[in-house]
Order: C-alpha cells, then sequence, then structure tokens
C-alpha cells in the first residue's frame, strides 16, 4: 500500500485527504485509467495521484460495484463522471420505473421504484455510505 494511501486512511474516511483521493482517482479513472470511461481529459483536471495508488483503490471500487450495485451507480456518476447532485437526481428519476433486468437483477419496485423519491440530502448520504464502503474496503486490504 502507497504511503499518499496510507496516510489518508489513518487520517479517517470523513478527512479531506482521503476525499482528495477519491477525487483524483474519479479524474485517473476518466482520463488515464483502465475502464475506459472518456479517455482523453476534456476539462478534466490532471489527477494527482500515483498509478499505484489509483489501483488500489480502484480494486475497493471494485468490491463497492460487487457487494453495491446501487451505491456504486452513484461512485461512479459523482466521482469518475463527475456529474453534480442536481444531474444525479434527474438520472436516477429517469432511471426509476423502468421494468427490465439490470446487473443481473431483476427489476425490484421496493428499491427500483423508490428512487424517483430521493432527494439532494439522500443521494448526499448515500454517496456517504458508498466513501465508506471503500474505505472499509481499503482498510481490510491494508
Amino acid at each position: 500500500m502507497t504511503t499518499e494511501l496510507l496516510s489518508a486512511l489513518k487520517q479517517g474516511e470523513s478527512s479531506t485527504e482521503f476525499f482528495r483521493l477519491l477525487q483524483n482517482y474519479g479524474y485517473w479513472a476518466h482520463t488515464t485509467g483502465c475502464k475506459g470511461y472518456g479517455h482523453g481529459g476534456g476539462d478534466f483536471p490532471t489527477p494527482v495521484i500515483t498509478d499505484e495508488t489509483a489501483l488500489e483503490i480502484d480494486r475497493a471500487v471494485g468490491v463497492l460495484k460487487a457487494t453495491h450495485p446501487k451505491l456504486f451507480i452513484l461512485f461512479e456518476l459523482y466521482f469518475i463522471k463527475q456529474r453534480s447532485f442536481s444531474e444525479i437526481m434527474q438520472f436516477l428519476k429517469r432511471k426509476s420505473g423502468r421494468k427490465h433486468y439490470h446487473n443481473g437483477c431483476q427489476y425490484n419496485p421496493a428499491v427500483d421504484d423508490a428512487m424517483r423519491y430521493l432527494n439532494m440530502r439522500m443521494i448526499h448520504q448515500l454517496l456517504h455510505k458508498a466513501e465508506s464502503a471503500v474505505f472499509v474496503a481499503l482498510k481490510e486490504n491494508q
């Protein structure tokens, strides 16, 4: 584990250093990462993160995707695709009510229809849960 990641983990999940690493991981994943998002920066800042640190965060994000796919969607929209809370809310409201299979899961009205009732505060809380899950996965990998 890299020293900058160890330092952020030592400071805690609500530290500005951990949030900075997540932001820079998002820039890295979008511009130079291996996920294939939008290769080519556009108006994205240059990531200030080493490839080793970004790959370790990427493994933790993979754990988030496998264990909490709905939280991963929020994490991806906010950190990697750089969407604002209002854009995320519009995206989720458009997505709600579609009765189809997604992510290998069957349509679940209790969860999928509830997305149309999300507000900014709820999105912020769910995003914090996603950040916490990534933090826990990093701590376990330490």
